[in-house]
């Protein structure tokens, strides 16, 4: 009977432990194209040394780009500005009436 070897700490994923966050929560955050979820929450980014740049997006605001050097335990962060609303198209002038027609001398009765 073979006697196996007791089991050790689970493996620890290979890459960088980060968390994300944003007022107000609920954004969708996008790393090259790529969606990693909606804040809050944590990921496992690749490690590779470099700034990335994060967008976080939520519906009524403006997109916001985060440039991070992402690091094992950091937090990556946006704070949303409200999106300005749309600017109304310009409007035209109302026309300029057109001017009555002056009476020709022929219209004036003799006296």
């Amino acid at each position: 009977m073979g006697l196996t070897a007791p089991a050790g700490p689970p493996a620890k994923p290979a890459g960088l432990r980060v968390r994300f966050e944003s007022e107000p929560a609920g954004a969708e955050v996008r790393l090259g194209g790529q969606s990693l979820g909606k804040t809050p929450f944590e990921d496992v980014l690749e490690a590779k040394a470099g700034t990335r740049e994060f967008t976080f997006r939520l519906k009524g605001y403006r997109d916001e780009k985060v440039r991070s050097e992402a690091r094992d335990g950091g937090v990556v962060r946006a704070v949303f500005h409200r999106a300005l609303p749309p600017t109304p198209p310009a409007r035209r002038p109302a026309p300029k009436p057109k001017p009555k027609p002056r009476p020709k001398p022929d219209d004036y009765p003799l006296l």
